[in-house]
């Protein structure tokens, strides 16, 4: 095979996953606009939801889903603290409680009166660290996407300045003991 045929090929190959890959992927975000999919980070910005009226965080999606709530329950409990909703584009808006004294993220909004269709789930993990790992059923909400990981509640992680500066100062300790 000449070299422009192989090139072609394997061009053909790509754009063949990529167009083919929108119902295999993984979608990760949280409530503060950390969001991941298959190809990097996911777009986000502040906009108010059509339904509610509600200015919110809303995630910019890879495909367009099917629309409807997913409600998020607080571990063994009965507390609606989150609804994702699905608005039948490309878009989840992410709605969240606020309890007094935590930090604000940019979700934590208030909830909307949820909307049908609905998915009820009971958050997993730790309190400051829970979240679900959602997989929607054909016609669900936000179906045309695999699989979901929300993350409720984030803990904060160090800033690589801080981490960097620890380093420095380490390294700048060592060096000044030699």
């Amino acid at each position: 095979m000449s070299r422009t045929i192989r090139v072609l090929a394997a061009a053909a190959v790509v754009y063949a996953l990529a167009a083919t890959s929108a119902f295999g992927q993984i979608i990760s975000f949280d409530e503060n606009g950390n969001g991941m999919g298959p190809t990097g980070p996911l777009p986000h910005t502040i906009a108010v939801d059509p339904i509610s009226g509600i200015a919110t965080l809303v995630y910019t999606l890879p495909v367009a889903v099917a629309p409807g709530d997913l409600l998020l329950f607080e571990q063994q409990t009965s507390t609606l603290s989150d609804i994702v909703r699905f608005n039948g584009t490309n878009q989840a808006f992410f709605f969240s409680d606020h309890e007094t004294g935590d930090a604000l993220d940019l979700a934590d909004v208030g909830l909307p009166t949820p909307i049908t269709p609905n998915t009820p789930m009971n958050e997993n993990g730790p309190e400051g660290n829970n979240g679900v790992v959602y997989i929607p059923v054909a016609g669900g909400p936000g179906s045309g996407i695999q699989q979901y990981n929300i993350t409720s509640d984030i803990v904060p992680e160090p800033s690589t300045a801080l981490l960097a500066g620890m380093g420095g100062a380490l390294l700048l300790f060592v060096r000044r003991r030699r």
